[in-house]
């Protein structure tokens, strides 16, 4: 163990031990052929003193610096160097300046708000489709708050990919463990996929939103508005899909997480222009009312029912959303069931939609569905459909709400084939 002011490689001068965990001490130093630039050296420490098992902690070690440097990724710590210095081994990473998340949760009493949990989910989404669709994807296996940095301009960086793995088909880890609480059944069984993170996820973001440690219930979470009762309902669907115990009946790819929380977005940004119209409009209501209140009675009970005019308007158009999200369900369904998107609103009923939603102002069904794209890709030996469509709301009620009547929508699927493809190169795609 190395202490502050030792030089290491005559080039990293140690400012300070950052910290220790599992089988690594993390140091932040200064390159001195570098002009002093930070950069973040982890110590491997062996914990066994058998040959083969040190071979083995060693190998692990080795994988988080290959992993990482063939990969690119903003919200990826970049990997300099791997060398061995007096016995010990030594990676040299990117020095990421901020905050670990699970000490920031402890200073804001356990919980974030529900603003930047949602900007966690998008960004932690985003890294995960990266890895997930590289050539042989890499699945982190160990998700969790620890491992999460938060800078001050609201970017955050995952951090450490100890027991990340590549994944081969029909292969099983090598090596079992994930911590306890976030990692999911299947990884102690070794059949870790993509899968895996999206429940670890899953299990992070309810830590985030409600304060509750997954440790003490492990693989089961209690109700996320039950012990938060302020949440938007629709971040209770999300979580519990992504932390199903059965790894088919989760998000199956980042993607589809991703478009659950797009939709959670504009839910939220719904709610929040309700609470700020109803606060604008009780500012404006009292000011109103101590000039007017002189003048009648009549005039100030106006007012009241004016305030209650904006506040049904926009729990309206806040339906009208909710009613745009049961026809984006209503087509995952209809291509779950068909193997096809359809191209028209009609084709969803009854089977996948009982009959179209009414809108709220209009009291008639004003909704429709436009297929504005579609086309075929393949990724990881795999053909996948992806379909874009315009949902829209054709009232011209909405036109002077801070919002737009209608949403794009990208659905990405493996493409349902009764036989094998081929694949360019090649490759058979299996479907």
């Amino acid at each position: 163990m190395f202490k502050q002011g030792d030089v290491i490689q005559s080039r990293y001068t140690v400012k300070k031990i950052l910290g220790k965990g599992g089988q690594v001490q993390v140091y932040l130093c200064d390159d001195n052929r570098s002009g002093g630039a930070p950069v973040v050296l982890k110590e491997l420490l062996f914990k066994c003193f058998n040959e083969d098992d040190k071979e083995r902690e060693y190998g692990l070690f080795c994988k988080e610096a290959n992993i990482l440097k063939d990969i690119s990724h903003p919200s990826l710590p970049r990997v300099y160097d791997l060398f061995e210095e007096e016995g010990s081994h030594f990676i040299v990473e990117e020095y990421i300046e901020g905050t670990p998340l699970d000490k920031y949760a402890k200073k804001t009493g356990g919980k974030l708000s529900e603003d930047l949990v949602l900007s966690i989910a998008l960004q932690m989404t985003a890294v995960l489709s990266y890895l997930h669709s590289q050539a042989v994807p890499v699945v982190i296996r160990d998700i969790k708050p620890a491992n999460m940095i938060l800078t001050d301009d609201g970017k955050v960086f995952f951090i450490d990919f100890t027991i990340a793995r590549h994944m081969v088909a029909d292969r099983e880890d090598t090596v079992r463990m994930g911590s306890p609480g976030y990692a999911p059944p299947e990884q102690y069984r070794g059949l870790s996929d993509p899968r895996s993170d999206i429940f670890a996820l899953g299990v992070t973001l309810h830590q985030f939103l409600t304060g509750h440690d997954p440790v003490e219930t492990p693989f089961t979470l209690p109700p996320a508005c039950k012990l938060n009762h302020r949440l938007c309902p629709t971040w209770e669907s999300i979580i519990c899909k992504a932390t199903q115990l059965s790894q088919d009946l989760r998000y199956q790819e980042a993607g589809e997480l991703k478009a659950d929380l797009v939709l959670l977005n504009e839910a939220m940004k719904a709610r929040a222009a309700l609470r700020h119209g109803k606060k604008a409009f009780m500012k404006n209501a009292w000011a109103a009312l101590l000039i007017l209140a002189i003048i009648a009675l009549v005039a100030g009970g106006s007012l009241i029912l004016f305030r209650q005019y904006v506040k049904s308007e926009y729990e309206k158009l806040y339906g009208c959303f909710e009613n745009m999200k049961a026809l984006s369900d209503a087509l995952e369904r209809h291509y779950d069931r068909t193997g096809e998107f359809p191209d028209t609103v009609e084709e969803l009923i009854p089977l996948d939609l009982p009959s179209l939603p009414l809108c709220p102002k209009a009291g008639k069904a004003t909704y429709s569905i436009v297929r504005l794209d579609e086309k075929r890709e393949f990724t990881g030996g795999r053909e996948y459909v992806v379909a874009t469509y315009k949902i829209g709301c054709s009232g011209t009620w909405h036109r002077n709400l801070p919002m737009e009547p209608y949403k794009y929508l990208t659905y990405r699927k493996l493409a349902k084939n009764a036989g094998r493809n081929t694949v360019k190169g090649g490759k058979q795609n299996v479907p």
